[in-house]
């Protein structure tokens, strides 16, 4: 997801991008306007293609589409006023239009902020350190449950064993005796972690450092100032 540039948002401080991302969240709740949650979004657009994220913002086309197209459809059955058929339609399409600014959003951060970044700009908030370093973990274990279970599955293939053949029934069938392997490998993984950490000094209490060091330009302002802009034209609106 992250792509490796030399940019203003990829250089700014993590702390800034932290508290935008937050703020736009804020205003997704709180903001039902369709124009400001297109203006939004189209702003963020073209922050990203600015930023060189062009790459990671056309794979997320296509879902963002299919967000956009459900939420209108399904608005269409769920809305209270289920007569007016042209305002439930405008209603989901907005509520589409909010999803899609929330993943946009989620896309530009991750794909300028390296998981290192994050946690530090977590601990310049004073969040404690290990919850920062519970987080980093969650987001270092979702690859590699990932890459053991396709471990797991290659290797059942190498033996003659085909996935993908028979009715869904049999595949599920199929898939279920591939667990017991795959939650054994992430134990052990979990376990060697550990006995990583802990060999660190990770229990020893003292004032922990950090490696990476940022400085606050103003183009971290302008990334504070960002949605702070936005949350109070929405709420004067």
């Amino acid at each position: 997801m992250y792509i490796s540039e030399c940019t203003y948002l990829h250089n700014a401080h993590p702390s800034s991008k932290i508290f935008s991302l937050l703020g736009l969240f804020f205003i997704v709740l709180i903001s039902q306007n369709f124009y400001i949650i297109s203006s939004v979004l189209v702003l963020l657009a073209g922050i990203g293609i600015s930023a060189k994220l062009w790459s990671n913002l056309k794979k997320s086309l296509l879902f963002s589409a299919v967000i956009i197209i459900f939420s209108s459809v399904m608005w269409i059955f769920f809305y209270p006023r289920s007569n007016v058929i042209k305002e439930a339609f405008i209603y989901g399409f907005v509520m589409g239009l909010r999803l899609v600014l929330v993943f946009i959003a989620g896309v530009i951060f991750l794909s300028t902020t390296r998981i290192e970044e994050f946690i530090y700009g977590l601990r310049r908030y004073h969040l404690p350190y290990k919850l920062c370093f519970a987080i980093s973990l969650a987001f270092r274990l979702i690859p590699l449950i990932y890459e053991t279970a396709q471990i797991v599955i290659d290797s059942q293939r190498i033996k003659g064993i085909d996935l993908k053949q028979g009715t869904f029934k049999e595949r599920i069938y199929k898939y279920g005796p591939l667990l017991t392997p795959i939650i054994s490998y992430i134990l052990r993984e979990a376990n060697y972690i550990t006995l990583a950490v802990e060999s660190r000094g990770f229990s020893y209490s003292v004032k922990k450092t950090d490696f990476l060091s940022f400085k606050v330009t103003y183009i971290d302002g302008l990334i504070y100032l960002f949605p702070a802009v936005i949350i109070i034209v929405v709420l004067f609106w």
